[in-house]
């Protein structure tokens, strides 16, 4: 009975410490989807207290530190060129003819 029950405390452990490392790997790769989008204090912050969250809470909390930054909802600069889409008199009468 006591070799059971030792069994089954160390499977618990080991499951327990299994899942852990999931749930950090996890985490990590959170925290590496971010990582170029946010500064390095802001990642380290949340690297020292990994433990302290689950999964959806540090990815919650990086997208609204994203939003704080204000880097995430810029858009890029585009510069519009316009195109002549009328042709005059001569140039209507060349593209007739293919090169």
């Amino acid at each position: 009975m006591n070799t059971q029950y030792s069994a089954a405390v160390e499977e618990n452990n080991s499951l327990k410490d299994y899942k852990q490392n999931v749930e950090n790997q996890r985490k990590e790769a959170v925290i590496a989807e971010y990582a170029d989008k946010l500064s390095e204090e802001v990642i380290e912050t949340y690297k020292l207290k990994l433990n302290e969250y689950t999964v959806e809470d540090l990815d919650m909390h990086l997208a609204y530190e994203l939003k704080k930054s204000g880097s995430a909802f810029t858009q890029p600069k585009v510069e519009y060129v316009l195109k002549d889409t009328e042709k005059s008199g001569v140039e209507q009468i060349l593209s007739r003819y293919k090169r």
